[in-house]
């Protein structure tokens, strides 16, 4: 048998699934893509932070807690969609 080594396997492909996600030096407008695909929302991102890129990993966390992450690391202030604080509430 052989084994065979995949470099730099995109995690994220499989995150709808595990709930984990990686990204490394990625424009937040892939990384705000990714959150919007997974959670089911639709987080509004101004033009202006659609090239800002960070470097994050989510492991399993509620999308408001991968938010606070995002606006502290990059010193912005991205919403909770309507739907998703009124989710979060109950």
């Amino acid at each position: 048998a052989e084994l065979k080594v995949v470099p730099d396997f995109d995690m994220n492909r499989i995150g709808w699934k595990t709930g984990v996600f990686r990204f490394k030096d990625t424009p937040l407008g892939e990384v705000i893509g990714e959150l919007n695909q997974y959670y089911q929302v639709k987080i509004a991102l101004p033009d202006e932070y659609r090239s800002s890129r960070i470097t994050v990993s989510f492991d399993k966390i509620p999308l408001k807690e991968a938010l606070e992450i995002i606006n502290q690391t990059l010193d912005i202030e991205l919403a909770l969609p309507a739907a998703a604080r009124s989710a979060a509430a109950e």
